[in-house]
């Protein structure tokens, strides 16, 4: 073999990685994209339900608010960091028991870390 027929051969094999390199790290955007996708309509849940709650006064009685919080929980627990899914398991305790006061908290602090979480997410600063 002469050297241009090295040449080409290095030059087809640097080729053939920088394709699966890049399909690599192709996969890899991807994945989080769609991750980034799941989390965030997971935390906009969160905020409609604040925003259900802030404009019913009784949320409860409305047929429409069962389902969303069904929604949010499944979410939660899929998509949520460990944090998320013990305090959003707080606020049903306290709707379950009827707690306002512990509702209002969790839900306080609920709000807080998606607004953290969604402006860190999207590196809004």
């Amino acid at each position: 073999m002469e050297i241009k027929d090295w040449v080409t051969f290095g030059s087809l094999l640097l080729i053939a990685l920088g394709w699966v390199v890049n399909g690599i790290l192709n996969r890899r955007l991807e994945i989080a994209k769609k991750r980034i996708d799941f989390r965030l309509n997971t935390l906009n849940l969160v905020l409609e339900i604040w925003a259900f709650i802030e404009d019913n006064p009784a949320p409860f009685l409305n047929s429409d608010f069962l389902p969303l919080l069904v929604r949010t929980r499944k979410s939660i627990q899929l998509y949520g960091k460990k944090d998320e899914i013990l305090e959003f398991e707080k606020l049903v305790k306290a709707f379950e028991s009827r707690d306002l006061q512990g509702a209002n908290k969790s839900l306080h602090i609920l709000i807080n870390f998606v607004r953290k979480r969604i402006r860190c997410e999207l590196k809004i600063r």
